[in-house]
């Protein structure tokens, strides 16, 4: 009878420890266990993209956004007309997260601005870096759009290649 206790109350602390990973895994953002991010070459630098609610044409409801990613993972930029204020890039998912398929592998979480100062927004932006682009998705008040940043081409004279802008 004994034996039988143990048992169950070892399952139930397995199961209790099980459920208590998971919630930190999911609920806050980035997840308690996600490692400190530091930004590889790869990502650092301007990218740009359009936040669209449908991915049948572009509508008035299109955002465009540019970030620009520092290596201290510090993202400046613009959200529609609103300047990013705050915000930084991190890890979106711990070893955990990664073993289960959860989330992306990235989020940037920050705060913009129209330059009138008149309306103020926290935004969230989880992305996964894919052959050599940005792809997710853009929250602002709830509201998701898909997203696709491109690195944003340097040129000597200054001018941005066809097709990436």
């Amino acid at each position: 009878m004994k034996k039988k206790q143990v048992l169950f109350s070892v399952a139930g602390l397995l199961l209790i420890l099980a459920i208590g990973l998971l919630l930190i895994e999911v609920v806050p953002n980035p997840p308690l266990l996600a490692p400190e991010l530091r930004p590889t070459a790869p990502m650092i630098g301007t990218w740009k993209g359009t936040a669209r609610m449908s991915t049948i044409e572009t509508t008035s409801s299109d955002l465009e956004v540019q970030v620009e990613i520092l290596p201290n993972a510090t993202v400046t930029g613009w959200v529609g007309g609103a300047k990013i204020e705050t915000a930084r890039l991190a890890n979106n998912r711990s070893w955990l997260g990664r073993r289960l398929g959860l989330r992306t592998d990235y989020i940037i979480l920050g705060e913009a601005a129209l330059p009138s100062g008149e309306r103020r927004w926290e935004f969230q932006i989880p992305l996964t870096l894919e052959e050599g682009t940005f792809k997710g998705a853009l929250f602002i008040e709830g509201k998701p759009r898909r997203i696709s940043l491109f690195r944003v081409q340097q040129l000597s004279s200054g001018m941005a290649p066809a097709g990436k802008l």
